[in-house]
């Protein structure tokens, strides 16, 4: 896998997403979206106050490409 490179102004909530790792919920096997009450304990303990509401709008954002890209690939592989 090739390298990633973050802009500084996206590596916290990219940090964020990984930490939300395990709050994707699943139906049938399929991702379909994040746990939005374990999120926001994730948000409350590790963004300071006056970030978390554009951390939550960044964090959907890459919530939506995420499930975009998964979709793409479940297609391709059948």
């Amino acid at each position: 896998m090739d390298p990633l490179y973050l802009w500084p102004e996206h590596v916290e909530v990219w940090s964020l997403f990984h930490r939300c790792g395990t709050q994707w919920l699943f139906a049938e096997g399929v991702r379909t979206g994040l746990n939005y009450p374990g999120v926001e304990v994730m948000l409350r303990y590790t963004v300071e106050r006056h970030a978390r509401k554009q951390m939550l709008i960044d964090l959907q954002v890459m919530e939506r490409a995420a499930l975009s890209a998964w979709e793409e690939r479940r297609q391709k592989n059948g």
